[in-house]
This record gives structure tokens, sequence and C-alpha cells, in this order.
């Protein structure tokens, strides 16, 4: 490549009523670890990294090369950008969610060059370095090791604007600094949940024996300012606090590490064995200094064991999928979990003295009057087994992205009803109108009316604040 040439990667802003790209306290990963891999092979490359929604698509020069990082929701965006890059002559590439499962719409309604689907890494890196032609181009799908567990993040000119979310944040009232680190890419679940957008069969995930180094070297970046070629040194960003103003972070005190990933380091069948080893071999530095907010499967949270280790490892926060009140609900969504499940994982996380954030879908395939009242009810239920830990609630209008399960019955019910020109233009559109993909989904896969979802969502933000529990008033992810 014409190493004169810029490598241009985006992530679009979201068409959404939730402003989901405003509330980041840590840049988007996917095309961090895209130029993670780039710049390991070749260092000399001019890369810049854009986060729309903080900065704007530089221009561009005939060849310079454009690489979008596309969701449902950032689908009209990403189509501009597009069309903007190839009037300037560049190469474009597209990739993320929603391309991989919509690489020929892509490719027949956007002046797209290429596409690439799954994981970007290696199949970017063939692109630019080796001058991979190929139209649609299938990335890695295999189970192994992370390539990149801690992506380059000095590879963006500036971190501030995520500083200041995270000193604005509700989180900034007991950590020093916040994170992000994904321990673990892909679900170990089979079938997916309907709801899923599905991507490649299979794990990847942090090796465990690494696992400490890795947060040794972003706790000591961060807060110490030792020096790292992947993390940079913090920010210090002017805040203010009960005392008046400061200089916000300081370099002690505890530091939270977000974790994304679909499970805690994937644990897999030996999991009570892997978290024994991963707590006992915690530095004592870090004791006390380092607490961890994952995600996890209620299902997975099936002993006291597993929830005393977890907070022994230190992890502080844990978010549940909970998803609906009703077993037979969890069946249509293909959970693979029971209400009990839901019930015994609160109970034994809160024994043990870990948070709980509970998540809830309302619209769920079938949904009823009587299963959304369910929900609710369930949800009551759970705040009382938790006794206080519950410290945050989410509940939002599912909405069937193609890739899914749900996707694809929302088309044949369309045709079912006589709709061929709208099930026709779900099929073959790059562009996705979420709002109107959300509403079609109400209208001819639940009984239930937005007005419905809209009453329930008010009775679960009654029961939150009742119990001092956060919840956002937006339920659109639309």
């Amino acid at each position: 490549m014409d190493l004169r040439k810029k490598i241009v990667l985006v992530f679009p802003a979201a068409e959404s009523r939730r402003p989901v790209s405003l509330d980041r306290n840590f840049p988007p990963m996917g095309i961090t670890k895209i130029a993670t891999r780039l710049k390991r092979f070749a260092p000399e490359l001019n890369i810049v990294l854009i986060d729309e929604a903080y900065q704007q698509v530089p221009s561009l020069d005939p060849g310079d090369v454009v690489g979008i990082s596309c969701t449902a929701v950032n689908s009209r965006r990403s189509s501009d950008i597009a069309k903007l890059a190839k009037r300037s002559g560049a190469h474009v590439i597209l990739g993320g969610p929603h391309a991989t499962h919509r690489a020929k719409q892509a490719l027949d309604n956007t002046p797209a060059d290429q596409v690439v689907k799954r994981h970007g890494e290696e199949a970017f890196a063939e692109i630019i370095l080796n001058g991979r032609k190929d139209r649609i181009i299938n990335g890695s799908v295999s189970c192994g090791i992370l390539p990149e567990p801690l992506p380059d993040l000095t590879l963006w000119k500036s971190l501030v604007p995520y500083e200041q979310v995270f000193e604005r944040s509700i989180w900034s009232r007991d950590y020093v600094d916040g994170f992000f680190l994904e321990t673990q890419r892909g679900c170990s679940q089979k079938p997916r949940c309907s709801y899923c957008v599905r991507g490649p069969s299979g794990v990847l995930k942090i090796e465990n024996r690494r696992f400490w180094e890795i947060i040794s070297e972003i706790r000591g970046a961060r807060l110490d300012g030792r020096e790292s070629s992947r993390v940079p040194a913090r920010v210090q960003v002017l805040g203010s606090c009960r005392g008046g103003r400061r200089l916000y972070r300081e370099t002690d005190g505890k530091m939270l590490i977000f974790d994304f990933s679909d499970e805690f380091l994937a644990m897999g069948k030996e999991r009570i064995e892997n978290l024994r080893i991963l707590a006992e071999s915690m530095p004592e530095e870090l004791r006390g200094k380092i607490e961890f907010l994952t995600y996890a499967r209620p299902d997975q949270i099936n002993s006291p064991e597993i929830a005393e280790l977890l907070k022994k490892a230190g992890v502080s926060k844990v978010s549940l999928g909970i998803e609906s009140g009703t077993d037979e609900t969890l069946i249509r969504l293909n959970r693979k979990m029971t209400l009990d499940d839901h019930r015994r994982a609160v109970k034994l996380l809160s024994d043990a003295g870990i948070q709980i954030y509970v998540n809830f879908l309302l619209g769920c395939i079938g949904e009823t009057q009587e299963t959304m009242e369910k929900t609710v009810e369930h949800f009551k239920e759970l705040v009382e087994i938790a006794k206080g830990m519950v410290y945050r609630a989410g509940a939002r209008i599912i909405v069937p992205f193609p890739g899914s399960l749900d996707f694809r019955r929302l088309v044949r019910n369309l045709r079912e009803k006589g709709e061929e020109t709208k099930a026709r233009m779900y099929e073959e559109s790059f562009v996705m109108e979420p709002a109107m993909l959300e509403a079609d989904w109400l209208d001819h896969c639940t009984d239930v009316l937005m007005d419905d979802v809209l009453d329930a969502h008010a009775e679960m933000m009654e029961i939150a604040r009742k119990n001092s529990i956060g919840m956002s008033d937006r339920p659109h992810l639309s």
C-alpha cells in the first residue's frame, strides 16, 4: 500500500431515540482491534480512528482506505459515509455485525468495494497488507485465544471525551478510574437466543494465565503512569466533587474494569476450578484496588461457591440477562433457563455481596398483556430476593435485527399476512429503519401495543424508584 495514503476506520453515529453512542467511557473496540493488528505488522501505516460521537470524518483523498463498522442502528450513516468516501476516490470496506448479515445487500445498495464478515482483524490485514481483492471476505470464526486481548488505545488521538463521560457517571463516586476489557468474544450458548444477532460459532478468550498480567498493565499505566505501549496514562480531567473543585482522579483507590463479554472469561465446564485458580492468583497489590463489572448467564450462577469465588476474584457487579417473567416466553426466546434459575442467581450473588444489574426485554415473541404483567411482577420479586443488592435495572423493547431468528420470524409473518412488499424490503435493504422495525415487530409478532409496552416500562420505573434502583427512562433501543 502507498504509505502516503490514510486508513480511516470509522464507527458511525447511531440513528436512535436512545443515545447509545453518547454514553461510553471507552472508544469503539472493533475498529481499535483492527488498527492494533495493522500496526503490529506495519507500524508505518497512517491510521486514523474516528468515533462519530466525538469526531468528524476527515477529508479524504483518492487512494485512501475507509473501513466502516456497521450496526443496524447506524446503517444509514454507514451508507452515507460510504458514498462520501467513494466520491473522494477512496476504497471502501464495510464490516461489523450488520454488514456480516447484510453482505450482499451492502454490495447491492451501497458503493462499498468490499465487505468483511465476522471478526475482521485478520481479513482487514489481508486486504491492506496483501492486497486481497475478494468482494466478500469471511473473517475468523475459529475458537482459541483472543488475538488482541488488550487493544492499543494509544492509537486514538484523544481519550479525553471518554474520561469526561466517566467523570459525569455514577461510577466516579466510588472509583478513581474505569477501563474496558473484553475477556471473551462470542457466546457459548447453542442455539443462540432468538433475538440475538448470530455471530460465528465458538469462543475466543483471554488466556487465564495472562489475565492478571494484563490487569496489572492497565492499572499501572492508568493510575501510576507506568509506561505501556498499549494503555495510555490517564488524562487528568478537572472535575467537581462535594469538597469543591480539584483534579478528580488520584493515583490510588479502586479502579473498575468493564468486561462486556457474554460471560466472564468463558470459564466453561471447569468454571469452579478456573475461578478458584483466578481468585488465588490475584497479585497482592491488586487486592482491594480492582473491581470488575461483568456479564453472566443466570443459569451459570448455580452454587454458592461460584458466587463467592467471583467476589474473591474482584467481581463486584454482575449484569444478568433476565429477559422475561414467564418460563413459556423464555422457551420461545431459546434462553435455556427458567425463572428458578433467575431467583437462585440473584440470591447467590446478593448473599456473596455482589451487586446486580437485572435486564429485561419487553415485547418478546408472542408477548401478551398477561406475560408482560408477569415480567413486571418478576422484576418486583427479584428486587425483594436481592435485599437491596439490585443497583440498576434495564427494560427495553425488543428489536429483531437482521441475523436473528426473530427477524426471520417477522419476515415470515409479514408474508403470511399478505405484506409481500414490506417483507421483500426487509430482506433486500441494507439501511434499516429501527423505529419501523420495532413497530412492525409489535404489530406482527406480539399481542401487545406500543402503549402497553410503555405502560409496563413505567410500572418497572416506579418499582425501581421506590427501591432506589437506577433505571433508564428510555425503553427504546431503536
